[in-house]
């Protein structure tokens, strides 16, 4: 942090500005002291003087000493970083100066192929015979240098050395201005763009003719807009019209929804679920995190169609026939709620028919796998966050995390605000939404709360006394680890979907192990966390393999061989 209007402190000498300038830090770093950032803040304790028009002598020469000591205090945290000590061939570092067009003065393309940056460290007889080309870039990329993904198959022929001039490119699209052109078709279209966040390849063309891409050039920046989650192409009008594509991009969009652009005639609406994340780990859910999931949703193939709505913090897609899931952004917490279209209101068998079916969807867990998708590639320290599913209690309108309120038998929900303590029916808001909660009757509008609630004494309160795993039991684990993995990975869904019916894995477990990229992973990551689950994991585990693997249970229950 540093402070950008030091010529607006006003003091007798240099000492009296320095000690207002400390005093105004420790008053930020007093009002930030509870925040989760705050552990990520540097308070450099400087302060520049940010007025363009003074351009005094002693202003500059003031303006110079602080950035000097600005790189100092940079240099200092650079020097404490575990890699500073690695050692890196400065032939590395002069490729930068190739691509920044410092070495014979001649300017190179802002994209080049892998063949292309090979011929050119060449030249220059900076390679070493056995020096992995792909182990430089990757190092180059880490330093912000250049742009090479070299995980993903579609990106990783080409790379981009100029990062200014990409940023400039991806800025043209996502503030995107309109056309100075006479066409009527175009000032209809940017319109469209600004109302929909639908781009067409025909317009992103006209606006990108200033950059004189080459066809794969133009593909290849698109890809890495979506590879970054900035755009997502649209599937219908790829099918429709090959020669047009049109992509989606969210955070163009300015415009919040109206009530009848989300619910029209004849609709039923369901209560809404809110999905949170570990508020002292993730208390503000940010456009950014939103947006990535708009993306996601829309690279599920039976959600992206012509029916996708786009709005500032509110996204609607249509994912079944008669099935529409709007997703909406909230400051701490992802809100969901599904509106139905029965062909006849009257018909309470066609809505119910129409509940049962998203059911089968399952868009709650969709959107709960896409959150952790993005958190765990966006911020890998927090892959391990809980994840909670809330509701609004209808009495005193705070989320209560369903794990939490619901009874034994998952009928009623109680609020676990001391001042409120209201029980309600579950099936009023959950029975859209999970499985084994009947459907009932169904409100028409979410305000006759009051007929659902229950004049009851609190539920009994579930109890886990669970004991430890065995030693024996977690010696057998562990000896076949792998053994286990191999056998079962590909039934691991199945396989956690009856450890957590049973008790024995909670919904932070389950989730932690499905979240997992491939099936052996997940697998892997269930023998992790199962020794801590208690006394009937490895029986439990056992009765479920039975089933599935029978000849597996028999090699568990086996007496290990002597060491």
């Amino acid at each position: 942090m540093i402070g950008s209007h030091a010529d607006n402190v006003k003091a007798k000498n240099e000492q009296e500005k320095s000690q207002k300038i400390k005093e105004a830090y420790r008053s930020v770093a007093h009002q930030f002291r509870d925040k989760a950032f705050s552990r990520h803040i540097y308070y450099s304790n400087l302060a520049i003087n940010g007025n363009p028009m003074d351009k005094r002598r002693a202003t500059k020469q003031q303006r110079h000493k602080t950035c000097k000591e600005l790189c100092e205090i940079f240099g200092s945290i650079a020097q404490n970083l575990p890699f500073m000590t690695e050692n890196i061939p400065v032939r590395w570092y002069e490729i930068i100066e190739i691509f920044r067009g410092r070495k014979d003065n001649h300017m190179i393309k802002p994209i080049l192929t892998k063949v292309e940056v090979k011929q050119l460290i060449d030249k220059h007889q900076l390679s070493k015979k056995g020096e992995n080309l792909d182990e430089v870039l990757s190092y180059l990329h880490s330093l912000g240098q250049i742009v090479y993904c070299k995980q993903d198959t579609n990106l990783s022929d080409m790379i981009v050395c100029n990062i200014d001039w990409l940023i400039e490119v991806f800025c043209s699209l996502i503030r995107i201005k309109e056309l100075e052109s006479c066409h009527g078709d175009d000032k209809i279209e940017y319109e469209d763009i600004r109302k929909t966040g639908k781009i067409s390849d025909r317009y992103i063309r006209k606006v990108w003719d200033k950059f004189n891409l080459n066809e794969n050039e133009k593909k290849y920046v698109l890809s890495l807009m979506a590879h970054y989650d900035i755009l997502c192409p649209l599937l219908e009008t790829v099918r429709n019209d090959s020669n047009n594509r049109f992509y989606l991009i969210p955070c163009i969009l300015d415009k919040q929804p109206k009530k009848s652009d989300l619910y029209k005639q004849n609709c039923v609406k369901s209560q809404n679920v809110y999905i949170e994340f570990d508020k002292d780990k993730l208390p503000y859910i940010s456009y950014n995190i939103f947006y990535c999931l708009i993306v996601e949703c829309l690279k599920n193939p039976e959600w992206n169609n012509d029916s996708v709505k786009l709005y500032q913090s509110c996204a609607v897609f249509r994912i079944s026939t008669g099935i529409n899931l709007i997703v909406d952004k909230l400051p701490s917490a992802i809100g969901l709620q599904l509106v139905y279209y029965p062909h006849n209101l009257q018909l309470y068998s066609n809505t119910e028919k129409l509940i049962m079916e998203a059911k089968e969807i399952n868009p709650r867990r969709s959107i709960e796998i896409y959150l952790r998708r993005i958190i765990v590639n966006w911020m890998s320290y927090l892959e391990d966050i809980k994840m909670v599913v809330s509701v609004k209690c209808p009495f005193c309108r705070k989320l209560l995390d369903i794990e939490n309120g619901l009874d034994c038998d998952q009928s009623f929900l109680q609020c676990d605000n001391i001042d409120c303590s209201q029980t309600w029916s579950s099936s009023y808001q959950l029975q859209y939404w999970l499985a084994n909660i009947q459907v009932e009757t169904i409100p028409n509008d979410g305000n006759e709360d009051d007929r659902y609630s229950l004049n009851r004494q609190q539920p009994e309160v579930k109890t886990d006394n669970k004991g430890g795993m065995l030693q024996e039991y977690k010696e057998r684990l562990r000896s076949l680890y792998v053994y286990i993995i191999e056998r079962c990975q590909w039934n691991v869904t199945p396989i956690c979907n009856h450890l957590y019916s049973r008790g024995i894995l909670s919904f932070h477990q389950k989730e932690i192990i499905l979240s997992q990229s491939i099936d052996y992973n997940k697998m892997s990551k269930l023998l992790d966390i199962l020794p801590q689950c208690g006394s009937q994991a490895f029986n439990t585990l056992c009765e479920i393999l039975a089933d599935i693997n029978p000849s597996l249970v028999d090699v568990l229950k086996s007496p290990l061989p002597s060491t």
